[in-house]
């Protein structure tokens, strides 16, 4: 799936939203390089409060530890996107990681589990029982 975004990716260059979705996806998989993080600096430094800009940053900052950058990258965001099912899953998987456990938990409450991948599904569950542990 990585194969196909990042593909995808390269064939229309000038669209962030293809870009930000394989970066993002390749956080969630855990297939990010140099690569990857190299197109989301280049996204969110072009889009700050873009919503996929910042969450494609967000992810490369939760694989990478920067929880406290990816944070603010995203408290950043209007409260109209915080609150948006995509923006939460991340906010919340920082969130955690923080040790934020009650926001941790409110932001993963608002993801849409009908509409997240198998792999983002083992994230939000796994985050989900660290926070119940």
């Amino acid at each position: 799936l990585t194969r196909l975004y990042r593909q995808w990716a390269r064939l229309t260059p000038d669209d962030a939203g293809v870009a930000a979705s394989w970066v993002t996806l390749s956080a969630v998989l855990g297939t990010e390089d140099g690569q990857t993080a190299a197109r989301a600096a280049e996204l969110y430094a072009a889009g700050p409060l873009v919503p996929a800009s910042v969450v494609a940053q967000a992810a490369i900052w939760w694989r990478e530890g920067k929880y406290g950058t990816a944070l603010e990258a995203l408290q950043a965001l209007p409260a109209e996107e915080v609150g948006k099912p995509a923006v939460a899953f991340w906010l919340g998987l920082v969130e955690d990681e923080l040790g934020r456990t009650e926001s941790a938990r409110a932001a993963l409450g608002r993801v849409d589990r009908q509409a997240i991948l198998p792999e983002e599904a083992a994230l939000l569950e796994a985050a989900l029982a660290k926070l119940n542990a």
